[in-house]
């Protein structure tokens, strides 16, 4: 969604959750390498609040360039 000069891209699932000391793991190296691409794109990553058996969710955002 477009969110005035920001696109924000947001991704959900029904599993287990992510407990904020799993993602420190080797299982979570996924979770690093787009963390660190998307910082080098200027952009924002968040891992959405750890709730047990609620899934998981992830947001991205980024600024857009002015129009010209």
């Amino acid at each position: 969604e477009a969110r005035g000069a920001r696109l924000v891209f947001s991704v959900a699932d029904n599993g287990i959750g992510l407990a904020p000391h799993e993602r420190g793991k080797n299982e979570s190296f996924g979770l690093i390498g787009m963390a660190q691409r998307v910082a080098a794109l200027g952009g924002s990553f968040e891992v959405g609040p750890y709730v047990p058996g609620g899934g998981c969710k992830l947001t991205l955002g980024f600024e857009l360039p002015e129009a010209g």
